[in-house]
């Protein structure tokens, strides 16, 4: 029996989609808490920071791209996406039939974390071209969707630590190697603030790619972008679906010269479990009733606060 279902799956494309598609509640489990104990937990870093926040010595470093987090899941003969909502693609799908060719039959379970975007030639990818994509049903434009491999959850059953980064590079590596739309992250090895800052100078600054990350020899992981700073104000809130007790994102905005909020947009980067814990806490206690309705982009409505 598959590990999605196909029963009201809507058409992407020649594929199909289902938003609840992940039936293994395992699956689920593990995508979920990678997104939230992996992915969330990269540590911010700006570029001037460099030299101050990463520690000295040996890092593995990659383009941070600009898309959505989605694993590629296969269970034996099975294989599909899913992002960690349990969104599935299936089928028809260019990805998954660059997959087929790539992953031998895996008599246990394998999970690929990595990267979906779209190619946008010689300018920077965007995460809101993947949305614009995916949303055409029968007519989405999917022959420019790729997908870039970076980390390995599991294999044949086998659980990769956090800090085997090289034998996960080395085990994706030898997976796509040669494929066009399934690839596995470049990586490379610097040792010394000074490369890291150059590195970021070539693909950043004159590449415009979204940011770096960067791996370093103690286990953490940062990821370091442009920042530019704006006094905002946290207007309002949602709760994470699978723990009531952590805000899930933040709406924000800015006071006009009238003395009136302009709401200006969302943000979900909050920090660790610990972090989501205390801000709500804090939001909790200063709700109050509003007329305004606005959802997030999961369709959570907000709860505002004073």
């Amino acid at each position: 029996m598959p590990f999605y279902k196909t029963k009201s799956a809507k058409v992407l494309g020649k594929a199909k989609i289902n938003t609840d598609g992940i039936t293994d509640p395992e699956i689920l489990s593990m995508l979920q808490n990678y997104r939230r104990s992996v992915a969330s937990a990269y540590s911010p870093v700006a570029p001037d920071d460099i030299s101050d926040q990463i520690p000295k010595g040996e890092a593995y470093i990659s383009k941070k791209i600009d898309g959505e987090l989605w694993f590629l899941i296969q269970h034996g003969k099975d294989l599909a996406l899913s992002n960690s909502k349990g969104k599935v693609i299936f089928g028809d799908f260019p990805i998954l039939k660059e997959a087929k060719t790539s992953l031998k039959k895996s008599s246990g379970l394998r999970i690929i974390a990595g990267e979906l975007y779209v190619d946008n030639g010689d300018k920077r990818t965007r995460a809101s071209y993947l949305n614009k994509s995916m949303g055409g049903g029968a007519k989405a434009k999917l022959d420019l969707l790729r997908f870039t491999a970076f980390d390995v959850l599991c294999a044949d059953d086998k659980t990769f630590a956090m800090d085997e980064y090289i034998e996960k590079s080395d085990y994706l590596y030898s997976l796509f190697k040669g494929n066009k739309i399934l690839t596995a992250i470049d990586t490379k090895i610097v040792n010394s603030s000074k490369d890291l800052l150059s590195q970021y100078e070539q693909w950043v600054t004159e590449e415009n790619h979204e940011g770096m990350v960067v791996r370093s020899s103690s286990g953490r992981v940062f990821k370091i972008k442009p920042s530019f700073s704006i006094d905002a104000v946290i207007i309002g809130y949602t709760e994470r679906s699978e723990d009531a007790t952590q805000v899930r994102s933040v709406a924000l905005a800015l006071m006009n010269e009238n003395g009136v909020y302009q709401f200006i947009g969302s943000c979900g980067n909050i920090g660790s479990d610990k972090d989501r814990k205390a801000l709500m806490k804090n939001l909790k206690k200063n709700q109050v009733d509003s007329s305004w309705r606005v959802t997030s982009n999961t369709g959570a409505m907000y709860r505002f606060v004073k």
